[in-house]
């Protein structure tokens, strides 16, 4: 049996993950900081999942959790991505990560000999988006010989009304202060945060949403993945992180006045004791409070997000033709699990799976990889060559929790929803 060693499982997107694999008959390490988190995770999932302490700050940790391991899916904070790389390295293992925010994404991209020349394969970016975005692009890119745009959207129904949040605080907060890096007119432009808001229409009863530029890293990868195509224009815009408008902007005064901020401030205890706090660690914790406190509640019933790509061009016969093509993912009830976790946990088990079986031709990374004939992905900007192997992977028995309430794909042009 192929084991896959999750860094940071014990998390939100390691229960979509680590219960998909085990789903799909492999064995997974739950290497988490938190072992006690990891160690609860491992009993729920059964025989096949062990848990072990790794700190992803440190490759000697990392190396001792990655023993048995025939691939790593990183599922930690993205500040982590480059030392759980330079541990895959060194272990010879091949990687999958959700993403680096676009700045290490960049940093990442500089590894690819490093894992091209130990014959192991990185693929950068395989959660819902960054990761099924530029699947999607990839998708459309086939099907235009020049590409005028490729715009990312993402939003959630219902949105967050109170400051609770579906992903990590930290990289919204990341995203709510950075400011978005844009490909247009054949340069890299930097907009302000949150800008350049626009009307998007949202399948799968989400509708007509107010979605804003943040920083991505779709940007970092996919104007450069087809030179020959001219690519004017890349971006992803999202809808309020999850939120609602109103929620989102309460959020922001805290950024604003500098809660959000990393560097530390000193004050004064109520013994007189000058003491240094990290603002955003400070607010973290009080919301964490503030959350703990409210009513447990599930995930509702209804809950999707989707994730669309929508390009335009023109063909080999100079035709303009403009393509949406869209991923949805609903609230899964056995698991208990969100649709913003099943559609950012599952992706990146199916790309662990390839990994491990090596189901991969390419080795090191790629802004644009071919696919292998028995199936395989393009990522790291590319995304797979087709999406039916999206298809292969995301709609399968009725009973797999990614057909119907798990995830759909609408494919634009070539056919409409299917969610069963």
């Amino acid at each position: 049996m192929k084991r896959i060693a999750l860094v940071g499982g014990a998390g939100l997107m390691g229960r979509a993950t680590a219960r998909d694999l085990v789903g799909s008959g492999f064995a997974v390490t739950i290497a988490d900081i938190d072992l006690d988190g990891a160690r609860q995770m491992a009993a729920t999932l059964g025989p096949d999942a062990a848990a072990v302490r790794a700190d992803a700050s440190d490759v000697a940790s990392l190396l001792t959790a990655f023993q048995g391991a025939d691939a790593v899916v990183n599922l930690s904070q993205y500040y982590f991505n480059l030392p759980v790389m330079e541990a895959c390295l060194e272990a010879r293992l091949s990687y999958c990560d959700l993403g680096g925010l676009y700045h290490t994404t960049l940093k990442q991209l500089a590894m690819g000999e490093r894992f091209a020349d130990r014959g192991l394969l990185a693929i950068l970016g395989i959660g819902s988006a960054v990761g099924l975005t530029n699947v999607m692009g990839a998708y459309i890119a086939d099907r235009l010989a020049t590409i005028d745009h490729l715009r990312c959207y993402d939003a959630y129904a219902p949105a967050e009304e109170g400051l609770s949040w579906a992903y990590s605080l930290e990289t919204i907060l990341d995203e709510i202060m950075s400011r978005p890096m844009v490909w247009r007119d054949s340069r890299m432009l930097e907009l302000d945060p949150l800008s350049e808001p626009e009307r998007f229409f949202f399948d799968h009863g989400i509708g007509d949403r107010l979605v804003h530029h943040t920083l991505h890293s779709e940007v970092a990868t996919l104007p450069f993945s087809w030179p020959e195509k001219r690519v004017g224009e890349v971006y992803f815009k999202i809808a309020s992180f999850g939120y609602t408008p109103e929620a989102l902007e309460r959020l922001k005064v805290f950024a604003d006045v500098g809660l959000a901020d990393r560097e530390g401030i000193e004050v004064r205890s109520t013994s007189g004791q000058v003491v240094a706090v990290r603002p955003r660690e400070l607010l973290a914790r009080v919301l964490a409070r503030w959350r703990e406190a409210r009513p447990l509640a599930e995930a509702p019933p209804d809950d999707v997000e989707e994730v669309v790509t929508v390009g335009t061009g023109r063909d080999a016969a100079g035709r303009p033709l403009t393509y949406r093509v869209g991923t949805a993912a609903w609230h899964h009830a056995r698991w208990g699990l969100d649709a913003g976790t099943i559609l950012t946990g599952v992706p990146p088990s199916i790309a662990g799976q390839w990994l491990a079986e090596g189901r991969l031709e390419r080795r090191g990374h790629g802004r644009h990889v071919e696919i292998s004939r028995r199936g395989g992905v393009v990522l790291g900007g590319g995304g797979p060559r087709s999406i039916r192997d999206l298809d292969d992977g995301l709609l399968r028995g009725k009973d797999d929790p990614r057909r119907s309430r798990g995830a759909a794909c609408d494919s634009g042009r070539l056919g409409r929803k299917r969610r069963g």
